[in-house]
């Protein structure tokens, strides 16, 4: 990253301290909760401050410090919504409870092994149903990284392209006939696949890892206790809004919602079930998840990037989320699907209706994610042209000599 000083193990010494710290207090007050919990969590939010800002000192490779970053933050919300709303406390046996008037019951390593199960756990309330064992878990997740990773670098290093940015493709909407040529097609596709699709292979080798090293090397955890992988399955993304909620937003969506949810109904009164209701936290949720985001690239371009593109971005999947709910409610109340259903069956209707599903999600994935990382690039220029005329003013008129030269 341009924007970042060079990594040095001097740099990232003050990085892992603080996220060693941010660990060891966590642990210690999921094991033993104080009388003042959000004082706690406050205290917890200074080494966290410290990690996050200086994330991208953590290792001399962006991606695992972008993820890093992205960790944190997820992780903040995650321990808000355990620690002070749902206000979780250590389950311990009554064989090692004290009665002398000391510290609260419970052995401390009990103690401790419950905090670490807390302490970043995927589903608070929920344990994932296989019968896998200890082998056979450890296992499937070797070869899963070792096919996801092998498919990711035959992508980055034979298929990839770079991408081709342009001011005239930063625009909201064009004549059809000009944007279907087949370079701009192989960049849309490319830009679909690392943000819908190499993302998630890496995202899932490395939940993997961490399977293998949790269950199988340390074994801190049983085989239950994890999932057989991180995202849902592709063919269950038959519309944006079943993208969002099953292939993606997994690991938010409790600590997210609920947040959202103490704020609408709680607050503001809203009530549950209604279409008004979901939509109002459906968007809130889309827009606060942008805005992590751009605070994300606001700490890694220290402020001099363009940070609010993707925070739009996030906001306008609401867009095809109204429309579908729209079109599907239409669909149901119409005659027609009856008759569709007489005439080709059920189960051919249900095909039909998930094919057109699928075409719409990456429709509007081929569509808006280019959108997005194009106007982000547009924006970021015009801003870089704005703060330094006289840089790009040289540029223009070394590419007029070089033009001249050639003529």
């Amino acid at each position: 990253m341009p924007f970042h000083t060079p990594w040095s193990p001097t740099t990232a010494l003050p990085v892992l301290l603080s996220t060693t710290i941010l660990i060891v207090c966590a642990l210690y007050v999921l094991a033993y909760p104080p009388k003042l919990r959000p004082l706690a969590f406050a205290l917890l939010c200074l080494p966290w401050t410290y990690s996050f800002t200086y994330q991208l000192s953590l290792t001399p490779w962006f991606t695992l410090n972008d993820t890093f970053g992205r960790m944190l933050y997820i992780w903040l919300a995650y321990m808000n919504y355990a620690f002070l709303i749902v206000r979780v406390d250590p389950v311990v046996s009554k064989k090692t409870e004290k009665t002398d008037g000391g510290p609260p019951g419970g052995g401390w390593r009990e103690r401790l092994r419950w905090a670490e199960k807390v302490l970043y756990t995927r589903h608070l309330r929920r344990q994932p149903q296989h019968g896998y064992d200890r082998l056979h878990f450890c296992t499937h997740h070797i070869l899963k990284v070792l096919l996801l990773l092998s498919i990711n670098y035959t992508w980055d290093h034979f298929i990839d392209t770079p991408p081709s940015f342009s001011s005239m493709r930063a625009s909201f909407l064009r004549r059809l006939p000009s944007s279907f040529n087949r370079d701009e097609l192989m960049t849309r596709g490319t830009m679909v696949w690392d943000s819908c699709i190499g993302d998630m292979l890496y995202f899932s080798s490395l939940y993997s890892l961490f399977a293998v090293l949790f269950v199988g090397i340390l074994r801190l955890d049983e085989p239950s206790e994890w999932d057989m992988s991180l995202f849902g399955s592709l063919g269950d993304c038959w519309s944006v809004r079943r993208y969002w909620g099953v292939y993606w937003h997994d690991y938010i969506n409790a600590s997210f919602s609920t947040h959202v949810k103490i704020v609408t109904r709680r607050w503001l009164g809203m009530q549950r079930g209604r279409v008004g209701t979901r939509l109002v936290e459906n968007a809130v949720v889309f827009v606060v998840s942008g805005c992590m985001h751009s605070l994300v690239r606001f700490v890694q371009t220290e402020g001099s990037g363009e940070i609010w593109t993707v925070a739009i971005w996030y906001g306008a999947q609401m867009l095809p989320i109204a429309i579908e709910g729209v079109v599907q409610h239409v669909w149901l109340k119409s005659g027609l699907v009856m008759g569709c259903k007489t005439w080709l069956s059920e189960g051919v209707v249900m095909r039909m209706e998930r094919a057109v599903g699928y075409v719409w999600v990456f429709a509007w994935m081929f569509w808006s994610v280019p959108k997005y990382l194009h106007t982000r690039h547009a924006w970021e220029t015009e801003n870089l042209r704005r703060k330094y005329p006289e840089l790009f003013g040289r540029v223009v008129e070394d590419l007029k000599v070089t033009v001249a030269a050639g003529d």
